[in-house]
């Protein structure tokens, strides 16, 4: 059925069948992950298709030093691999350095003689990293673009692409992706790909497009906060001119990166840089006598820009003094 809204064209898909994508969450795509975790390469599985009929998987083990002659990531997989770092899987990297695998199987779709991995992009990244360790996927063959796109938003959602990941991946496909008439998909298109809204895909990009040395010293880009990238929003037009001052941020450790909380040193390196940009309120003369002015036990003076604090400690503080202070907050 098409219908007009607002001079748009609108298809609206009307069926008597059971609501797929709602059950295939509940039971196909997880139950079909418990069954395979602990199974052997070559075992076989199913689950219903989104459209119709039965998606058929096989267990298949992919060795480390092939996994980038076999595997890319999809593009309906929101998250940005090439920025992938250690500190952004240290969350599993130690289980799969024990187990020379992944315990979780990832999924993805046999597209020629490749692996299109629609789910599992951490857990590709982290085998990739140790030599002797083994990829388990769950591949089927002949998968709609239907079924690709809901297997890459329901399977992977251990750990959600940030927003920084979401922006990446539609520049990605902004700039590399055509239609097969040769002409670029909007940007609606993009974020019906991606399973965001129009807002999101727009705002990922926008800081995505942050020059790099913006965001280059912190440890992954899951560190990098909404909040924060949101205010850089306001500084976007002194970045370069500020570039030298926000590099000289940066631990400049990788390691050191990786050993500490990560989580910690991404926001200390939010404020330093965030620094940056507010300006350095010089005090008011009038408070500078405040410094060095000789106050009654039991009072300290403190000043910031041009506030002024007093603390007083009531237990230290003469009466008649304590009873001035309220006379004059009267």
């Amino acid at each position: 059925i098409f219908i007009n809204v607002n001079g748009d064209r609108w298809r609206i898909i009307v069926s008597d069948k059971p609501n797929l994508y709602s059950r295939n969450r509940q039971t196909g795509i997880g139950a079909l992950l418990g069954k395979a975790k602990d199974s052997d390469s070559g075992s076989t599985f199913s689950m219903p298709s989104v459209v119709e009929g039965t998606l058929e998987f096989e267990l298949r083990v992919v060795k480390a030093s092939d996994i980038n002659k076999l595997c890319t990531l999809s593009v309906y997989n929101s998250r940005s691999y090439k920025n992938l770092t250690r500190a952004a899987v240290s969350d599993i990297l130690p289980s799969i350095k024990l187990q020379k695998r992944n315990a979780i199987p990832a999924v993805g779709a046999l597209v020629g003689d490749k692996i299109e991995v629609l789910a599992g992009g951490r857990r590709m990244y982290s085998v990739g990293l140790i030599p002797e360790a083994e990829f388990y996927i769950l591949i089927a063959k002949d998968v709609s673009e239907q079924d690709k796109k809901f297997l890459a938003n329901t399977s992977d959602t251990y750990n959600q692409p940030s927003i920084l990941d979401v922006g990446y991946k539609v520049i990605e496909i902004q700039e590399m992706m055509k239609r097969e008439d040769g002409s670029p998909y909007a940007l609606r298109e993009i974020a019906d790909m991606l399973d965001v809204s129009l807002g999101k895909a727009q705002e990922s990009a926008t800081f995505a497009r942050y020059p790099d040395y913006l965001l280059a010293g912190f440890p992954g880009l899951r560190f990098v906060s909404y909040k924060w990238l949101r205010k850089m929003k306001a500084y976007s037009d002194r970045f370069d001119e500020h570039k030298s001052e926000i590099i000289e941020t940066y631990s400049g450790d990788d390691e050191l990166i990786e050993m500490q909380d990560a989580e910690k040193y991404s926001m200390n390196l939010q404020k330093r840089i965030e620094k940056i940009f507010k300006p350095i309120i010089q005090p008011s003369p009038k408070l500078q006598d405040w410094k060095d002015k000789s106050l009654p036990t039991g009072i300290k003076a403190a000043i910031n820009g041009n506030d002024l604090t007093l603390k007083v400690s009531v237990d230290k503080v003469a009466p008649e003094t304590l009873e001035v202070i309220e006379s004059l907050l009267k």
